[in-house]
């Protein structure tokens, strides 16, 4: 992790202590909402109603009533049903932190 760190450091120069906060405080997260990001990414292969819908029920999120036909905008609708899961799991956490942890975990999945 802290070679990670001195990376985004060396890699945002001036705005690397910030962005390297960020990290860090995601980075409790990251390894928990990494296997969420893991299974929504089996699960919804093509971003179909049927897989979205899949994925809301075994992570126990309700369902959403109308699906966006973007692939773009599914995603998005995809990554906010990791959210609700993970609020589940840790409901005190701000959203900022558990998207800033998503988008390490999608990352580290799709490097």
């Amino acid at each position: 992790m802290e070679r990670l760190i001195e990376s985004i450091k060396r890699l945002f120069g001036s705005l690397g202590p910030g962005v390297s906060v960020g990290v860090r405080m995601a980075a409790p997260y990251v390894a928990e909402i990494y296997q969420l990001v893991r299974r929504a990414a089996q699960l919804t292969p093509t971003r179909m109603d049927d897989e979205i819908f899949a994925l809301c029920d075994e992570l126990g999120v309700p369902r959403l009533l109308r699906l966006p036909a973007s692939g773009e905008e599914r995603g998005r609708v995809i990554a906010d049903i990791i959210v609700a899961a993970a609020r589940k799991r840790w409901p005190d956490v701000p959203e900022r932190r558990i998207r800033r942890a998503i988008e390490l975990a999608y990352g580290a999945l799709r490097p």
